[in-house]
């Protein structure tokens, strides 16, 4: 059985989690959402990379929506294993 202290260390724990869980949530929409507008303008990733000329907005695109793409792909990652870890828990 947990002692007092334990149950308030996973409380706080769990409570942290999911404050992080909402913070990175809401990082990935703003990411999502900045991902459309790209999108939208240019089309597809991989056709825009494929034509990439050598003007410096292109190439400024490119970095920006190549990074946006890593941040997406990384916010992800971190979201599953917050996730995980809220299910050790027994937290849906």
């Amino acid at each position: 059985m947990p002692t007092a202290v334990e149950e308030l260390q996973k409380t706080a724990l769990l409570s942290a989690l999911l404050v992080k869980k909402a913070d990175l949530e809401k990082k990935l929409e703003e990411i999502k959402s900045e991902l459309e507008i790209l999108e939208k303008e240019y089309g597809n990733f991989q056709e825009f990379e494929k034509k990439l000329g050598s003007s410096f907005q292109e190439h400024d695109i490119w970095i920006k929506w190549s990074f946006l793409r890593e941040a997406k792909k990384r916010l992800e990652e971190e979201l599953r294993a917050i996730e995980a870890e809220l299910s050790s828990f027994g937290y849906k």
